[in-house]
C-alpha cells in the first residue's frame, strides 16, 4: 500500500529581544523589550509513505515554509523561511 498526503499550515507568530540586564544596565525592568515583530507563516508539506509489513509504514517528508518578514535588528528577513526533508517510520494500532 501506498499514501500520499499534502497539508498546508498557516499561522502567525512573533519574536523579540529581550533586555539583558549585565548589558544594558540603563534599562530598568520595565523597559525589559527592546525590538518585537510579529509575522504570518505558510508552511507547505508533502508525504509519502509506503506500507512495509503489517502496520509498519516508512515515509519521506519534505516541506517549504514562507515567511513575511523578520524586521528586527540585526536579524536576517528570511530568518524563518526554508525548506525541509525528513524521513518516518510509523506504526498504526
Amino acid at each position: 500500500n501506498f499514501q500520499i498526503s499534502v497539508s498546508l499550515m498557516t499561522g502567525v507568530g512573533f519574536a523579540q529581544y529581550q533586555y539583558d540586564k549585565e548589558y544594558r544596565r540603563e534599562k530598568v525592568w520595565k523597559e525589559e523589550i527592546i525590538d518585537q515583530t510579529t509575522f504570518g507563516v505558510q508552511e507547505l508539506s508533502l508525504n509519502l509513505m509506503q506500507r512495509l509489513t503489517g502496520n509498519w509504514w516508512v515515509g519521506v517528508l519534505a516541506s517549504l515554509r514562507h515567511s513575511a518578514p523578520v524586521e528586527l535588528v540585526a536579524t536576517p528577513d528570511n530568518l524563518v523561511r526554508n525548506a525541509g526533508v525528513g524521513f518516518a517510520l510509523k506504526r498504526t494500532f
